[in-house]
């Protein structure tokens, strides 16, 4: 992993590169239909993690209830929301699918879950690219308050900073 922060631009509030790194850990529950994925029968079909393997066929309705499932329970117990907001099923799902996702929303529509919601459900590390350091260090506050293993990388940080963070993420501790 060879990650450099750019340098500051637009008076230090952004970088041409800023990144937060968060830690998976709810299991794969999402449905990649990529071949080779862990958990795949068939090349382009896979099962989430804990789907019955002893016979019970494999079913997309009950692969989307124990998605909707993993969701809400991540909602309310690590967020403390309800529910979705208009437009951010639609872009989990997506991301869950393992499709290439663009999503344009406006200025608090709850973007931010839109990633954090499939960095929890995919196992390993996400990586998230944001060109405002201001809203990268709100997101990492937010997230260690949740007790949700994160980090960044920005023009901000010391070299020593730097080097702990990228050591962090090539370790797996992010």
């Amino acid at each position: 992993l060879d990650l450099h922060a750019g340098e500051p631009g637009l008076g230090g509030i952004a970088d041409p590169i800023a990144v937060a790194v968060l830690e998976g850990d709810a299991g794969d529950l999402g449905r990649r239909g990529r071949t080779g994925e862990q958990g795949c029968e068939e090349p382009g079909e896979s099962m989430p993690h804990g789907a019955p393997r002893n016979g019970d066929p494999y079913t997309p309705g009950r692969a989307r209830a124990v998605r909707r499932n993993a969701i809400a329970t991540l909602l309310h117990n690590v967020f403390g929301i309800e529910r979705l907001r208009d437009g951010q099923r639609r872009v989990i799902d997506s991301v869950l699918d393992g499709s290439d996702t663009l999503a344009i929303m406006p200025t608090g529509s709850g973007k931010s879950l839109c990633y954090q919601i499939p960095a929890r459900i995919f196992p390993g590390t996400t990586i998230v690219v944001s060109p405002l350091i201001s809203l990268m260090k709100d997101q990492l506050e937010k997230l260690v308050e949740l007790g949700i293993g994160a980090t960044q990388v920005n023009s901000s940080l010391s070299r020593e900073e730097e080097e702990d963070a990228l050591e962090g993420i090539s370790s797996g501790r992010y």
